[in-house]
């Protein structure tokens, strides 16, 4: 978990990476300053990993994300699986104990969805039958995909009924793109991405033509 935080300090390619005991030193000199997890040590001096700033989020919500972002991680030699990880989690996101010094939780999913290749892609021609399909992750993973032509809803795209609230990486979601979705001309497309924890994000893709739909 600290190598993650070491590369986002900037510090990924130092002989010995930060590390847990760095860490906890400064979660200590943190506490026994004033009492608080809040990131400032004796004097109000800013704890620091490398040039990463620490405070009351670090210890609930940066951990949570972590946690997450770890089991994705070939480095993860846990043996625990995001279903099994993201309960505990939870707890640490949404930790509200004095010692956090009053801040309130931030959502788990306070950065939306990561949405990468949406198609039919942006400035691009479609010619009969084709696909609505993009991929995207979400910290506690993705609920749902939903599809809208010229702002007006086309189809949702789910995981299969069977299967719980998908909690895997990054997905694949998918639906037909059928002839009948609209008139040939320019058309605007939308994905709203909808995580686990309620979060939603979209992204417009303009000026798809539909050729001979």
């Amino acid at each position: 978990m600290t190598l993650d935080w070491s590369i986002e300090a900037g510090q990924g390619s130092r002989a010995r990476p930060y590390t847990s005991i760095d860490f906890i030193n400064n979660a200590y000199d943190d506490i026994v300053s004033d009492g608080l997890l809040d990131g400032l040590s004796a004097g109000g001096v800013q704890l620091m990993i490398g040039n990463q700033s620490i405070d009351a989020n670090t210890y609930h919500h940066d951990i949570a994300v972590v946690l997450m972002r770890h089991v994705d991680n070939t480095r993860n030699q846990t043996g625990f699986t995001r279903e099994q990880m993201l309960p505990a989690a939870l707890v640490f996101n949404g930790a509200t104990d004095a010692v956090y010094a009053g801040v309130a939780p931030i959502d788990i999913d306070e950065d939306g969805a990561v949405i990468t290749n949406f198609t039919p892609a942006e400035n691009s021609t479609v010619s009969g039958d084709a696909m609505f399909s993009v991929d995207l992750y979400c910290t506690t993973g993705v609920q749902q995909a939903e599809f809208f032509i010229d702002n007006v809803h086309y189809s949702y795209s789910f995981i299969p009924i069977s299967l719980p609230p998908d909690i895997t990486a990054t997905k694949q979601f998918y639906v037909p793109l059928f002839q009948s979705a609209g008139t040939s001309g320019l058309h605007t497309l939308r994905v709203e991405a909808t995580c686990v924890g309620g979060t939603v994000t979209s992204q417009t893709n303009n000026n798809v033509t539909f050729d001979n739909l």
